[in-house]
């Protein structure tokens, strides 16, 4: 007689000994399932102490509404400047990538002029066939010098606004009347 014959036979006759087996694979597999949870929970103890901080759920741009999720990491995983409590309506004030948690220098509540970073003045720049977009790093130029390094936080058909720091926007604004500033795109870092 066939072994598979031999096998199916004995479970007809004797069910206990199928149930039993279906009751020990139950056993090891529950054994197994609680002892990976415990090594979970163990490693989750090591990283200490958690706090729920804003992560985005889709990329947004220099401008856009920002969305985002509040999620639970390790603290030693959470950047310092971490939103706790995102605005509402908030706004991106630079790019921020889907999964990546929200810091305070990344958004601005809607309806504030929270592009232009702290300490920083937006000067206009008349350029007609402007490149730069919302967000991208420029440098300001005039009379062959490098006058300041900004961000554009505006763009219009005629002009570009672009934010500078506070102690060279005397320097941009002085030289737009005359039309020499040019603005050049700065390579993104990295």
């Amino acid at each position: 007689m066939h072994v598979v014959t031999r096998v199916r036979l004995l479970l007809v006759r004797r069910p206990w000994v199928w149930w039993s087996a279906v009751g020990l694979t139950a056993v090891v597999v529950g054994i197994a399932v609680s002892g990976a949870v415990r090594r979970l929970d163990e490693q989750r103890r090591a990283w200490g102490e958690r706090r729920t901080v804003w992560v985005a759920s889709a990329t947004v741009a220099p401008g856009e509404t920002l969305l985002a999720e509040a999620r639970t990491y390790p603290v030693a995983m959470i950047p310092a400047a971490a939103v706790t409590e995102l605005p509402a309506a908030a706004v991106a004030r630079q790019r921020v990538a889907a999964g990546e948690v929200v810091v305070g220098d990344d958004v601005t509540p809607a309806g504030t002029p929270g592009l232009v970073p702290r300490g920083w003045v937006a000067v206009p720049i008349p350029q007609r066939s402007a490149v730069a977009r919302v967000g991208d790093a420029v440098a300001a130029f005039a009379d062959g010098r490098r006058l300041a390094d900004g961000v554009v936080v505006a763009t219009g058909e005629e002009h570009v606004v672009v934010a500078v720091p506070a102690d060279a926007a005397a320097a941009v604004a002085q030289a737009v009347p005359g039309g020499a500033v040019v603005i050049g795109l700065l390579a993104a870092p990295g």
